[in-house]
């Protein structure tokens, strides 16, 4: 069994069945650092586990700033939800920041499996459902949160990417300039 389907299987309970046939369905891929996965305006067809390595998720906005929504790590499930769920193309990219695998299984397997399996259309559940928690989540912190209280929480909780991404990638996922993350970080 590959990690994509032993990942799912922890998610929803799969079927003996189910669980041989999605298994069939996962390709494996890999890109080298700096390689688009979704481009801008390109239709995401796919949903990815990521193995090995890290994707930042985001868009550049109406002034040409480049807005991070978030980071991929390992054990992580990821696609451009929108652009996956319509098929059309979407302003989002996925950028890889280290050298990645993926595991990934295409919308139209996806789409067939579920017509076949109950028990695996609930990973569309849970894929809706988890991007909604954390764009609220996230929308909230930009929100409310003082941006050092952004910063101390996402050194909380990702420690393991302080020395794999970049100060500029975290300014910009924190919502401040590199010179304010720079003062943040010397009143520690």
């Amino acid at each position: 069994m590959n990690e994509f389907t032993n990942y799912v299987s922890k998610i929803i309970e799969l079927d003996t069945k189910a669980q041989s046939e999605f298994d069939l369905k996962i390709k494996t891929a890999e890109f080298k650092k700096g390689q688009f996965i979704v481009s801008e305006q390109s239709i995401c067809r796919n949903i990815y586990y990521l193995k090995l390595g890290i994707i930042k998720f985001y868009f550049i906005n109406a002034e040409g700033k480049e807005v991070i929504f978030r980071f991929f790590t390992e054990q992580s499930l990821f696609t451009s939800l929108e652009s996956f769920i319509l098929q059309k193309p979407t302003a989002h990219m996925m950028l890889t920041l280290e050298p990645v695998i993926v595991e990934y299984i295409s919308k139209q397997d996806l789409d067939e499996l579920c017509a076949k399996h109950h028990s695996i259309s609930k990973l569309n559940t849970y894929m809706l459902s988890m991007a909604a928690t954390n764009m609220i989540r996230r929308f909230s912190e930009l929100m409310s949160d003082r941006s050092s209280a952004r910063y101390n929480n996402f050194v909380l909780e990702n420690s393991q990417l302080m020395q794999r991404i970049s100060l500029g990638d975290l300014a910009n996922y924190l919502g401040i300039t590199q010179v304010s993350l720079s003062r943040i970080r010397a009143a520690k």
